[in-house]
Order: C-alpha cells, then sequence, then structure tokens
C-alpha cells in the first residue's frame, strides 16, 4: 500500500539553525558512498564519535537525531529550542544540541554538528535509523545522488567535471538549505522543494492546487477523506484530499506526462525522491544550483501508473485502522474502523508499523483486495481496489 507521506522524515524548520563546525583534512576532493534504500528512504552511514550510524538522507528537513543517541555520543543540549512543521502542517518545538566528531564519507567531517533533539520515534527504529541528515550538513560541499548506482557523491569545492554553472537551475535563497525552485505546468510556475525524505514524484499544496487548476495544469481524478500519514506529531486529523493530474512537465529536457499529485490543505508542493528513479539529481549548494541529468531522453509517461489504494491503512491508537478513503467506498468504512485482517490474512498479532501494511500489499498482485473490518461488535468485509 502506498502513502503520499509517511513515517516521521520530513519536517520544516521555522527558525534555522545556526552553521556548523566544518573541519576537512584536503582542500578539494570528490567522495563516493554507496547508501541503501528502505520503504523509499534513502539511507547513507554516518560515522558519530567513532560509532557507525545510519541515517535518512533529507533534503527537506534539518538534521535531527533521535535523544538516546546524542546522550551515547556524550552531545551537549546547546539550551535553544526549534521549532519545527511536519508534513501534516502539526508544528512542535524541540531542544537544539551538537553531536562531537562526525563523519560522512571519507573527508566530510564535523568537529560539531549541529542537531534537533529528537523523542524516540518507532519510525525511525524500524527503519534501523537514528535521525535524519538535512540540507544543512551539506550546506558547504556539492552533492550529487545517482539513483540507479544508489550512490550519494560529495565534490568539494567544485561541481562534478561537466557540470557548467548556467545550466543549474538557480535555487531560491532558504535559511535553513531547502532545495526551492520554480516549476511549471502550462505556463503557471509553482515553486517546488525538491525532498528526499519523500518517496513520491509529486505533492501540492491546497494553494498550488488552486493556482494550477485555474490555469488548467491540474485536474481533480479523484476526492477523499482522511490522514495522509504519520508525520513527526503523529497522525494529523482527517482532512479533504484530492487525487489529480497534471500537466506535463519539463526538468533539464526531460518530459512528464499523466503524472499525478495528492494535494490538501497544510502540506508542502514537493518534487520527491521518485524522481531519482529518472536522473541524477546534483544540488550545488554553496552556488545555489540544481541539476537533473535524465537517464534516458524519453518522455516518462505515468498514464498507465496506479497511485494508491481506495482505502488506507495506517497504525492508530494500538492497532490497524482505515486512516484514508477515497471515492465512493466511503459508505462502506469509515475512518477509524478496525482493520484484523487482509486477504484472509490476520494482522492483530503483526508489529504495529506502517512497514507491515505496506509489506503486506507490496505482494498483492490483484487490482482488489479483501478488507476484515471490526466497527464496535460488527464484524464485516470489504472489497478495495486500486485507484
Amino acid at each position: 500500500m502506498k502513502y503520499i507521506v509517511t513515517l516521521v522524515l520530513t519536517f520544516l524548520a521555522i527558525n534555522p539553525m545556526s552553521c556548523l563546525a566544518q573541519t576537512t583534512a584536503v582542500n578539494r576532493y570528490a567522495d563516493t558512498i554507496a547508501y541503501e534504500v528502505k520503504y523509499g528512504r534513502i539511507i547513507i552511514p554516518v560515522e558519530v564519535k567513532g560509532r557507525c550510524h545510519k541515517y535518512i538522507l533529507d533534503t527537506g528537513g534539518q538534521t535531527a537525531t533521535m535523544w538516546r543517541e546524542v546522550e551515547q555520543a556524550k552531545g551537549e543540549l546547546t539550551g535553544g529550542q526549534q521549532v519545527t512543521t511536519d508534513m501534516n502542517g502539526q508544528a512542535n518545538s524541540y531542544s537544539k544540541a551538537t553531536l562531537p566528531e562526525v563523519k560522512i564519507g571519507r573527508y566530510l567531517r564535523f568537529t560539531t554538528l549541529n542537531t534537533i533533539a529528537l523523542p524516540e520515534i518507532q519510525g525511525f527504529r524500524d527503519l534501523g535509523v537514528v535521525g535524519i541528515l538535512g540540507g544543512d550538513a551539506f550546506k558547504d560541499v556539492v552533492i550529487s545522488i545517482d539513483g540507479h548506482a544508489q550512490q550519494l557523491r560529495l565534490f568539494y569545492p567544485y561541481r562534478p567535471k561537466g557540470l557548467k554553472l548556467s545550466d543549474g537551475i538557480p535555487l531560491d535563497y532558504s535559511p535553513t538549505w531547502h532545495v526551492n525552485f520554480p516549476l511549471t505546468f502550462n505556463n503557471q510556475s509553482v515553486q517546488m522543494m525538491f525532498d528526499t525524505g519523500v518517496p513520491e514524484l509529486l505533492t501540492l499544496s491546497e494553494d498550488d492546487f488552486q493556482r494550477l487548476s485555474q490555469a488548467q495544469a491540474a485536474t481533480i481524478t479523484c476526492e477523499g477523506v482522511g490522514s495522509v500519514g504519520a508525520g513527526l506529531e503523529g497522525l494529523a486529523k482527517p482532512k479533504p484530499l484530492k487525487y489529480v493530474r497534471m500537466a506535463p512537465f519539463t526538468i533539464s529536457g526531460k518530459k512528464f506526462e499523466n503524472t499525478s499529485a495528492m494535494a490538501a490543505a497544510g502540506i508542502p508542493t514537493i518534487l520527491g525522491a521518485e524522481l531519482l528513479q529518472y536522473g541524477t539529481v546534483t544540488i550545488d549548494y554553496p552556488r545555489g544550483r540544481f541539476y537533473f541529468q535524465p537517464y534516458e531522453t524519453s518522455t516518462a509517461d505515468f498514464a498507465n501508473k496506479k497511485q494508491t489504494w481506495n482505502v488506507g491503512i495506517l497504525p492508530a491508537n494500538q492497532r490497524f485502522e482505515v486512516t484514508t478513503i477515497w471515492g465512493t467506498t466511503q459508505p462502506q468504512v469509515e475512518i477509524g474502523d478496525e482493520v484484523t485482517a487482509v486477504n484472509g490474512l490476520d494482522i492483530t498479532a503483526l508489529p504495529l508499523s506502517e512497514m507491515t501494511i505496506v509489506d503486506i500489499f507490496k505482494d498483492i498482485k490483484d487490482q482488489e483486495a479483501e478488507l476484515t473490518i471490526r466497527r464496535h461488535h460488527q464484524v464485516f468485509k470489504v472489497t478495495i481496489h486500486k485507484l
């Protein structure tokens, strides 16, 4: 089962963190770090005070680490607070801290790395990570993300050979080192943030949907209600949702047609990590440029791609519940219904993790599936389908 926004991952900083103390042993380098992909997230190794940890590469977030690991590394609270807003638009304030002796790859080193100190997050533990690395960790270097090779390449102080400054898309200024630039649909531009913390290709804020809709660049294909996923502050309250078909758009000569995006109030407009299936992305943070090098020049057509199921399930209230409903299914199921089985498989004793649901639905090849629903003392079955 596919969700637009899941787990914690992306959160946007309202107040920027201070600079990092970077040390480098060489004046010029190129480095390659192999990464793994779990449930659409890019996971890279990071050494903290001689111990190897795993972090999610999240260009849409700021560096954050669970407090247990900060404490184990003899990190320190700085006394400041960081206000963050998660993908669902829910805000909270967290303590700022520093991590000592951080090393990313062979050459990118920090005597101290500023981080947001997070509480224990089960979604991170399920992925085997201790936090996220945001653009603030790479602000002094150039990074290339090669999705086919599953490699993160770091360059300092110059870009990879063959990339001219004039060929890059200029980035709009961001004090939090987010990768923001305009993308045009039907002659209407909207501000996009390239966010590797979101697995999907596109999401739209409600305001940008309205703007594109007026330009006939976004058309509703399905409406629903629910929570788009679990953010840093947990599940958001159910709200109206839309799936929309986007007008064609082009990035660095690569054309994308018949793409879909979820649109809702409170979520940002994002170009997500799915872009990495179609080309290498290079971000020149010091010079504020974004590069996309397509693997193929042919048009990427999403016309036959199934986006999601018409009923979404997530862990909630110590059980698996219906959290999203699309289209005409709504009279049969309700938000908050308990799901006890999928295609006859009892899920009540399985780990309460979104990954559990993803794994179950990943193995379903049919276009339909059967859910067993428990509502109060009533148990019944419903058939759901892919949109």
